[in-house]
């Protein structure tokens, strides 16, 4: 895959805004590059038609690897605190900014990227690495329930995901701890 599709890709992804709502037509677009590169997916869907989108390569005759995250976004705030628009993604000084870049439309994009060159390889891949894209991520995480709830999950034996949260490794027990992040105990067992 050429660099500038890859740019390309992330550029249409922030261009959509996603906040708390609209991510079926990330899915949907996503949908559409899987196809244009031989890769089938599916949209998963509750009532609120606020779609998930799954994807698998590999034989299937092993284990399964999920490349995870949301393709939601929190809200871009007052637009006047903005000097670019949100929804464009522009370089400046070697980055890339815009609504997404990092939370999470960038990891979206490069798990897109690893599971289509990988497929465009040829090269034998044992088992099964599964692209799960979900929904409104940023309150409820109510696509990640959905999946769970539907078996996508039941067979996974590792997952990725590309959440930044910006804390070292190495103090990431002490943040969860603290009070920064709140996690019932009770999801967690």
């Amino acid at each position: 895959m050429r660099e500038q599709e890859k740019l390309t890709i992330l550029k249409d992804l922030v261009a959509i805004n996603t906040v708390a709502a609209n991510e079926t037509s990330v899915a949907v677009y996503l949908q559409d590059v899987f196809k244009r590169h031989g890769i089938e997916s599916q949209l998963v869907a509750d009532d609120s038609q606020r779609a998930n989108i799954v994807a698998e390569i590999g034989d299937g005759e092993g284990p399964v690897l999920a490349f995870a995250g949301h393709i939601d976004t929190v809200h871009e705030g007052d637009l006047d605190t903005w000097s670019t628009d949100p929804f464009e993604v522009v370089t400046k000084d070697g980055r890339l900014y815009g609504r997404g870049t990092t939370d999470m439309k960038g990891g979206i994009a490069e798990f897109l990227i690893a599971m289509i060159e990988l497929q465009e390889s040829g090269a034998p891949l044992h088992g099964t690495i599964r692209f799960i894209a979900t929904v409104d991520e940023e309150k409820t995480e109510a696509g990640a329930k959905l999946l769970t709830e539907r078996g996508y999950l039941d067979d996974v034996e590792a997952m990725v995901i590309a959440e930044p949260t910006g804390v070292a490794l190495d103090d990431i027990d002490d943040y969860f701890h603290s009070g920064g992040a709140v996690i019932d105990p009770e999801a967690l067992a």
